[in-house]
């Protein structure tokens, strides 16, 4: 019982959903052949979750999108920058699917992995609603201990502390944000913080399981290019974040520090962070 109890982070309730599919081809801008690919996903409330794959990374990766009264969205990060792509952006019309399917014109616009443009195409692809799924809904409670309803997106101040290497622009453009996931994840967001179009984000780690207070320690290590910083892509980062979560004036906080360090090369920053859960 005790070690069920630690691999529980979130509770979870199901709920009928139709998963659709688009599967089609594009130019990939770096070989001279196409990217067959799949995207399969669910729709909930115009947040659209799912997977996608492709015959050239020939692996599943995360799916994140909207559905607006007249387009859906798709933002698919890659990751590991394959064969020159780093992102995947989708967009097509809000076509009602069915279970025999229909084709669609599909915009596919390809970033590498610091964000520039790398091509942009319109193809043809066929949508096709293939039934009803269970999906989970993830509530932030169970696992979160003294954290237990404190995910959401939070803004304010971030200053800057310390950067005597000039190697960090967190600051330069929007406001970064921080974000408490369902499953414990703590993200940066470096750019405004949507649906429509993710902006490059810091993934600094995950809270401990059922935390007995609202301070958190999280770090992690980070050996792509990082966005917002200018330290060698090649380089291994190590990004921490030190804090506390609470409440004032009946709205809830975070206050705390980020601090990110080249390994190779010991260049640091620092930023202090004054955030506020942004009403939904």
């Amino acid at each position: 019982m005790k070690l069920a109890s630690l691999l529980v982070l979130f509770s979870v309730s199901a709920t009928a959903a139709t998963q659709y599919e688009l599967r089609g081809a594009y130019p990939h801008p770096s070989l001279k052949k196409d990217a067959q690919f799949t995207l399969r996903w669910v729709e909930d409330k115009g947040k659209i979750q799912g997977k996608y794959d492709d015959s050239i990374s020939r692996r599943s990766v995360e799916l994140i999108g909207a559905r607006g009264d007249q387009s859906r969205i798709f933002r698919v990060d890659l990751g590991d920058n394959t064969q020159g792509v780093g992102s995947v952006t989708f967009i097509t019309s809000e076509a009602e699917a069915n279970a025999v399917g229909s084709k669609v014109p599909v915009s596919v616009v390809t970033q590498d992995r610091r964000g520039y443009p790398l091509a942009s195409d319109i193809v043809t692809a066929n949508l096709v609603a293939l039934g009803t799924v269970q999906r989970q809904e993830e509530n932030c409670e169970e696992g979160f201990g003294s954290l237990r309803g404190y995910c959401g997106v939070y803004e304010g101040m971030v200053s800057e502390n310390s950067d005597a290497s000039k190697t960090c622009n967190l600051t330069d453009g929007i406001t970064p944000s921080l974000q408490l996931d369902p499953q414990g994840n703590v993200l940066l967001h470096i750019g405004a913080v949507s649906e429509l179009a993710p902006a490059p984000v810091h993934r600094i780690g995950r809270v401990s399981t059922n935390p007995r207070g609202p301070r958190v320690d999280v770090m992690s290590r980070e050996c792509r290019p990082l966005a917002g910083t200018t330290f060698p892509g090649d380089n291994c980062k190590r990004v921490n974040l030190v804090g506390s979560f609470g409440e004032r004036g009946g709205s809830r906080r975070f206050t705390g520090t980020y601090n990110i360090v080249d390994e190779k090369t010991g260049a640091n920053c620092s930023y202090q962070l004054s955030l506020n859960l942004r009403s939904e």
